[in-house]
């Protein structure tokens, strides 16, 4: 292509990985640089995001911030804590990057170290609920396992004025309510539904007879545009673009094909494109997901601390029944040799048993 006046056309098609060009005069023909045709494509390696790194940094974070508090509990309970052996400071300038002062002995420890019976509290959560029932004096050290078990953690802070001895099992469905009309805001649509229709899905939000999946099929065709939303709102994988169809950077989403579940560490993998708007839409739908959570982990108890110990006792009946029912009845030959006696391991005596001939016991006691 010869230095001159003349009008031509230069044409690109910029990607993440490629950029494909191409010169052409006022006919459409292409034009000669250094000989060769003006036209190709030029490839290169695709940049890569920030995510990864800011799951990294999300997680180191955590972890931090977990040291410190750990620390400054232990900071605040020593003046109670006799045993000048239950935990130690000679790093406490070392708390942002090392926890090795802060490891916690077991519950099972602190109980023989008191000359208690390890069975009286078998697990955190009946330590957690004697201390919140009993009006008695406790040892400063079993305080200390039980606020370390909760500070440890921390869990999360949605729910400030909820009064969990006030529960209906229905404090999220305001929230539910508000997202919907969010969703037909942000995406200028408007859904038929009544106050039966919107019970109807969070109820089914609830149902726990069934899997994630089969809620998230029934309720897609309660109301099909909400798709996204249900899947959102059930702890499943979802795709950003499915939350905003109406809304100007639904295609920009869409090629990001950005997916992530509320269960997991989701503010890190947001994508960046997402507006204030959008992002304050997700927010919404974690605070409605952590209140099925809740729900589904309270039921019927009034705090944390009485579910676990009800779940522990449901399981220690239906062991009992297994136990009984299945295995001293079906085959009492065994029984010692599967619950009393044991090789290298527990589990290995399980394992080295018939297992077929279980299994097939099974059946027969089932079918019966």
């Amino acid at each position: 292509m010869k230095k001159s006046n003349f009008s031509y056309t230069l044409s690109l098609d910029i990607g993440t990985a490629s950029v494909g060009y191409s010169a052409m005069d006022k006919d459409f023909n292409i034009l000669k640089y250094h000989g060769k045709d003006a036209i190709g494509v030029l490839t290169f390696e695709a940049a890569n995001t920030a995510l990864e790194r800011r799951l990294q940094r999300g997680t180191r974070r955590r972890y931090n911030r977990r040291i410190k508090r750990l620390g400054l509990l232990q900071e605040i309970l020593a003046p109670l804590v006799q045993n000048p052996t239950f935990y130690k400071y000679e790093q406490l300038h070392q708390w942002k990057n090392n926890n090795q002062d802060f490891q916690g002995k077991s519950l099972s420890e602190v109980l023989k170290y008191l000359g208690m019976n390890e069975k009286t509290y078998p697990t955190i959560y009946h330590l957690q609920q004697a201390l919140q029932n009993e009006k008695k004096k406790f040892a400063p050290e079993l305080i200390y396992m039980a606020i370390y078990h909760l500070v440890k953690y921390r869990g999360h802070f949605l729910f400030d004025q909820l009064d969990l001895s006030k529960r209906t099992g229905n404090e999220g469905i305001a929230d539910f309510q508000q997202l919907i009309n969010l969703f037909e805001e942000l995406n200028e649509v408007n859904l038929v539904m009544d106050d039966a229709n919107l019970k109807e899905m969070f109820d089914l939000l609830k149902q726990e007879g069934l899997t994630r999946n089969d809620r998230s099929k029934q309720l897609s065709k309660i109301q099909k545009p909400l798709a996204g939303m249900f899947k959102m709102l059930l702890g499943m994988k979802f795709k950003e673009f499915e939350l905003f169809p109406g809304m100007d950077n639904y295609e920009e989403l869409k090629e990001q094909k950005q997916s992530y579940s509320l269960a997991d560490d989701y503010e890190a993998s947001m994508s960046e494109q997402l507006t204030q708007e959008q992002r304050d839409f997700i927010e919404l739908g974690n605070k409605v997901y952590m209140s099925l959570v809740l729900d589904s982990i309270l039921r019927d108890a009034s705090c944390v601390s009485d579910s676990k110990v009800n779940d522990y006792e449901t399981f220690k009946e239906e062991l009992k029944r297994l136990k009984i029912l299945f295995i001293k009845k079906m085959i009492p030959k065994n029984y010692l040799q599967i619950y009393l006696f044991r090789l290298k391991s527990r589990s290995e005596t399980i394992i080295n048993y018939r297992v077929k001939k279980i299994i097939k016991s099974y059946v027969c006691l089932i079918a019966i």
